[in-house]
């Protein structure tokens, strides 16, 4: 996030702003004592929004608490909502093997990047190295014609996992 000028680091830079208010209606030019005062009076905090390539800067009467916070929770749901995962298992069947492959063709074309996992039980523990990477391996050759891969699959405990990015396909 950049670091924008707050309430008194205004004043003390500028003696003129142009603002706006909360509800984004433009007030126009007024000294910065004058809307820093207006801006307290409402409760809310004086930001410096654009102060570069301009004769007055233009600064917003807004909540900066509260503009944090949602900037923060639409990064991270930004973030989580572009990884979907798709969970295997060693012994999974032929059936549903291809459906999960299917959900994450759908996935990949979508755009949206895949997380395979598989799980293994502990009695599937020393199996993790053959058949657990056979099954990963698979999936990923089945979906290389929508995905480019990040890594080889690793190994955590007993999750082996492999992240999966849509490729850009040309039309």
């Amino acid at each position: 996030m950049n670091k924008n000028l707050l309430n008194e680091q205004i004043i003390a830079k500028y003696k003129e702003i142009f603002l706006i208010d909360a509800e984004g209606k433009a007030l126009g030019n007024i000294s910065a004592i004058k809307a820093l005062d207006m801006a307290y009076n409402l409760d809310l905090d004086l930001i410096c929004v654009k102060e570069e390539d301009q004769k007055l800067p233009i600064c917003k009467m807004l909540n900066y608490s509260k503009h944090q916070y949602n900037a923060k929770k639409a990064i991270k749901q930004k973030v989580t909502s572009s990884c979907a995962t798709v969970q295997l298992s060693c012994r999974i069947s032929e059936h549903d093997y291809n459906i999960k492959i299917l959900k994450a063709k759908d996935l990949l074309q979508e755009n949206k990047a895949v997380l395979l996992v598989l799980k293994c039980s502990y009695k599937e523990l020393r199996l993790i190295n053959t058949l657990a990477l056979q099954t990963i391996k698979k999936a990923t050759i089945d979906l290389a014609e929508y995905s480019t891969r990040d890594s080889e699959p690793k190994i955590e405990g007993k999750i082996l996992k492999v992240t999966l990015n849509p490729r850009k396909l040309s039309k």
